[in-house]
């Protein structure tokens, strides 16, 4: 309760895929969804339809129509230098380089694309935003901490028990903050 919005942190927005935006969209803009329609649904040619909503909470969530990955399908950053928020992704946690739709430079882990996006202004860190932090999992949560610490990485909690989990943060550049949870 009175998180700002994710537009305009790290985490600027997240996305999820319909195979029929246009009736997706519909159903959204129920006044029973909640939802704020902030951009119609437009079709980018060699891209896909999109468009984009926030939830009630203050989340902003671009929906698009990508049949090839249906579902949770984005997670999208900004920061004055994406390219060096994408290097530490990658360096800390892996994931594939590709290109989407052999567009737009991403990282894939799975089926979920990452993203990051210049931004000519500095973006604010994602602790106490909408979307607080991204996650990620861990087989061995203490050997991972010593690998991240090893790279460098800045931790701001150090892993300790949470109920039946395991569970670290550590902080990336522009405020990027991002949990590690060992099941």
């Amino acid at each position: 309760e009175g998180a700002a919005a994710s537009a305009g942190s790290v985490i600027d927005h997240i996305g999820f895929s319909f195979s029929d935006l246009d009736a997706k969209m519909k159903e959204l803009q129920a006044p029973e969804a909640g939802v704020k329609v902030t951009m119609a649904v437009r079709d980018v040619p060699n891209l896909f339809k999109l468009g984009f909503i926030e939830d009630p909470w203050g989340v902003k969530i671009e929906v698009v129509q990508d049949p090839e990955t249906p579902g949770f399908h984005h997670i999208h950053l900004r920061g004055t230098d994406p390219e060096g928020l994408m290097k530490w992704i990658s360096d800390s946690f892996g994931g594939e380089h590709a290109k989407l739709k052999g567009r737009i430079d991403a990282l894939k882990f799975g089926s979920v694309w990452v993203l990051a996006q210049k931004s000519n202004e500095e973006t604010a860190a994602s602790a106490g935003r909408a979307v607080d932090h991204l996650g990620w999992r861990a087989t061995n949560l203490d050997k991972t901490a010593a690998e991240l610490k090893a790279k460098g990485v800045k931790f701001t909690m150090e892993p300790r028990p949470y109920g039946p989990l395991r569970i670290a943060f550590v902080e990336g550049p522009s405020g990027l903050r991002v949990e590690l949870v060992q099941r």
